[in-house]
């Protein structure tokens, strides 16, 4: 129930900090100039907040049920904690140490990144075979993606574009083209502004087939900037 310092030679520095019980996740990041670290707490249901300027926890926050999976927006801001036994993703506002929105997901959400760009929050979903897509500040599922057989750990490309996900009963690894679910709300926009415009101003027989070539285009378009699996490594052992 310790988490522990190691300098930069990868040396354990003699100090340990007391946070709750069976910390299994963590990340760290600078906040309004202090350096802090969040630590899921899987067996007290909650999530340490560690001031390590001063080596102490700052806050305790109850984030229930069995957090695992901890991850940091890039501007620090929030922060976004799987909990695998109530289906759903806790977000914390750093600036507050506060729980500001819960955002519902399948059952046993364990794995989750960030993408460096700050616009996606990918998270594993083990029971579902899934890997969800959230929509930063948004605070909402964009997509779900069938991946591989028991969905574990996740890790987003530097340049935003794909998510690697470890199917740990599979033996394999997913490989998810995250597209852009925002240009679908976009094109969804659009598409209406359309129809209002055909029903206006041309005749019954002329906007009804503008809206079947409409919806044909809108398909193409969400088929191909929605999330979906590009490629699955099969055949690695010891997944995590």
């Amino acid at each position: 129930n310790k988490i522990y310092r190691l300098n930069t030679t990868g040396t354990v520095v003699p100090l340990a900090i007391t946070v709750g019980t069976n910390p299994v996740g963590i990340v760290s990041g600078t906040v309004s100039a202090v350096p802090k670290v969040y630590v899921a707490n899987s067996g007290s249901d909650n999530v340490s907040v560690v001031n390590l300027a001063t080596n102490t926890v700052q806050a305790t926050l109850s984030v229930v049920d069995r957090p695992w999976g901890v991850a940091m927006t890039p501007d620090k801001s929030q922060v976004y904690v799987t909990n695998t036994n109530s289906a759903n993703v806790k977000v914390i506002h750093t600036s507050t140490n506060t729980v500001e929105h819960t955002i519902a997901v399948g059952t046993n959400p364990i794995g989750v990144s960030v993408t460096p760009d700050g616009e996606y929050v990918c998270v594993a979903q083990y029971n579902g075979n899934n890997m969800y897509v959230l929509r930063v500040g948004w605070e909402d599922v964009m997509a779900i993606v069938p991946v591989g057989n028991g969905p574990f750990g996740v890790a987003t490309t530097p340049d935003s574009t794909h998510a690697y996900v470890t199917n740990y009963l599979a033996s394999s690894v997913s490989v998810v083209d995250l597209g852009d679910p925002v240009d679908v709300i976009a094109e969804l926009r659009q598409f209406m502004q359309d129809i209002d415009t055909l029903l206006r101003n041309t005749s019954t027989t002329n906007a009804f087939n503008a809206i079947v070539t409409n919806v044909e285009l809108l398909n193409d378009t969400i088929t191909d900037t929605s999330p979906h699996v590009d490629a699955v490594i099969t055949g690695i052992t010891g997944l995590p």
